[in-house]
């Protein structure tokens, strides 16, 4: 402020600190304060850039609190699931499980997987191990399927020609994972077929690849998907890489909902939370009273 004091959503730092100090809440290691008005004024901001063909999708993780999921979620925002424990930061915060986004299974348990799948989740599949362990989660130790509600994953597969980072189990080519489809829907010992259902693609589009002209790109890797889905949507594509580049993405992320016919999921971490975080590292000092604090910011 104009007397050189810290300030968050209106209270001082000083005043935040020696609250959480006196609570027990924080003690010398780091921790975050984030600005709940700053956060929603940059959502607004990036539905106003991108329009309202996309969903944006926020990326869980450790470093974020039910009270900021909570504040996305009163947002409108999707989630991306990053671990097997934000399925409590799902349910806490009341977010719709048929808009998360599970990314790869690899390091995912069985039950969690089932969990995933009986919430209707999207998966994004990186190669076919991600497949094996799918699979793996919703059969018995004869192949049989668990329960009837998971006969159909729905499942994206990545890009070849924006391809996202790569999985800790590798990443295959678009049209050696159709095919690594096709072959597990194969009918099992039960008889039943299209365990898995390809719904779309993801990818990322880096920072140095223009954005006009993309989208017919995208559209012919989603015409590969349709074919082997026989046409069964709704259908979604998921782009990462757009954090900073807002201002060019309503013009490309309109075309892929079109030309695709699918739901467009943007992946956003930074634009949301551009000037909202402070880290503080440690809290040197804090007087008695709480008058006087002094914090060294990460």
């Amino acid at each position: 402020d104009e007397e050189g004091n810290l300030r968050c959503d209106g209270q001082s730092m000083r005043g935040i600190v020696s609250d959480l100090l006196a609570q027990g809440h924080v003690d010398r290691r780091p921790f975050i304060v984030d600005s709940a008005a700053k956060i929603v004024d940059n959502v607004k901001k990036i539905k106003h850039h991108i329009g309202d063909k996309a969903q944006i999708c926020f990326p869980l993780n450790a470093k974020h609190t039910l009270r900021v999921l909570s504040i996305l979620r009163a947002e409108g925002l999707a989630a991306q699931v990053e671990a097997g424990a934000d399925m409590h930061k799902i349910t806490a915060c009341k977010l719709p499980t048929a808009e998360c986004v599970v990314n790869g299974t690899s390091h995912y348990s069985d039950n969690k997987l089932r969990d995933f799948i009986e919430g209707d989740m999207l998966f994004r599949i990186y190669s076919t191990p991600d497949l094996k362990f799918l699979k793996e989660a919703m059969q018995d130790s004869e192949g049989r399927l668990l329960v009837a509600n998971l006969k159909k994953v729905k499942v994206m597969l990545p890009s070849e020609v924006f391809p996202p980072p790569k999985a800790a189990c590798g990443m295959e080519n678009l049209s050696s994972l159709v095919s690594a489809l096709q072959k597990t829907n194969e009918a099992g010992k039960d008889g039943l077929t299209h365990v898995f259902h390809p719904v779309g693609i993801h990818c990322r589009v880096s920072s140095d690849v223009p954005l006009e002209g993309a989208a017919e790109l995208i559209k012919q890797e989603m015409d590969q998907i349709k074919a082997v889905s026989n046409g069964q949507g709704p259908y979604s594509v998921f782009v990462g890489g757009l954090d900073g580049r807002i201002e060019e993405a309503k013009q490309f992320v309109t075309e892929v909902a079109a030309l695709c016919s699918a739901r467009v999921y943007v992946k956003m971490a930074e634009d949301i939370l551009h000037e909202a975080r402070v880290m503080v590292d440690r809290v040197l000092h804090c007087s008695p009273s709480g008058e006087e604090v002094t914090l060294q910011l990460g």
